[in-house]
């Protein structure tokens, strides 16, 4: 069994970027080779929150959502347990994986379950995957690298949507022959493309 064979893709949605931010929706695909078999998704309503900030205004703004909308969800916490048992999986994929799972564990962090959250044997970013296989790109965004691998996007900025397009564009780098087989070849192309990624980052900025 290699990397190819499953993997879950996911997405969060959450009120900003910086360590105060939480997630007010988790998207998680699952692939089968290749093709999507199972999906989830979960508005939230973290505690604690200030919804009249405007750092937390612009976030939902670009994510369509409202306080409206998560007044009445659960909180973090009351799935985490479903969480769990939906990305047991040895494999995840995101467009910018390193900020979905860093927002993962600040949520754990808040309920103290860091300990429990365990980080898959891989992980790989079809952001940094797609500047390592085509860097002159006009840009990096989810809905760029989409049209370049001929993957539909349905609603951008939401979870289970953003989740299904990063998984199917991971398939169609693979089945475009652009990805080994080989699951440490795999892990070699990936940690190139991740020094690629954080050097065109610096250099940006």
């Amino acid at each position: 069994m290699g990397w190819s064979d499953t993997w879950v893709a996911l997405d969060t949605e959450t009120t900003g970027f910086g360590p105060e931010a939480r997630i007010i929706e988790i998207g998680l695909v699952r692939f089968s080779y290749g093709v999507p078999v199972a999906s989830w998704s979960q508005l939230l309503y973290p505690p604690q929150v200030d919804w009249e900030s405007t750092r937390v205004q612009e976030a939902l703004k670009v994510n369509g959502l409202s306080r409206d909308d998560l007044v009445g969800k659960p909180i973090f916490g009351q799935v985490y347990a479903e969480l769990l048992d939906r990305m047991d999986c040895p494999v995840w994929v995101a467009h910018n994986v390193e900020f979905d799972l860093r927002m993962l564990m600040q949520e754990c962090n808040h309920f103290g379950r860091l300990a429990l959250m365990q980080l898959p044997a891989l992980a790989f970013c079809t952001m940094s995957l797609a500047y390592q296989l085509e860097p002159e790109l006009p840009n990096h965004k989810l809905g760029t690298v989409a049209d370049r691998w001929r993957v539909a996007q349905d609603q951008s900025h939401r979870a289970l949507s953003d989740a299904t397009t990063s998984g199917k564009v991971l398939s169609e780098m693979y089945g475009d022959g652009l990805l080994p087989d080989d699951d440490q070849r795999m892990v070699t192309l990936y940690q190139a493309s991740q020094r690629s990624w954080k050097r065109r980052r610096k250099v940006a900025v």
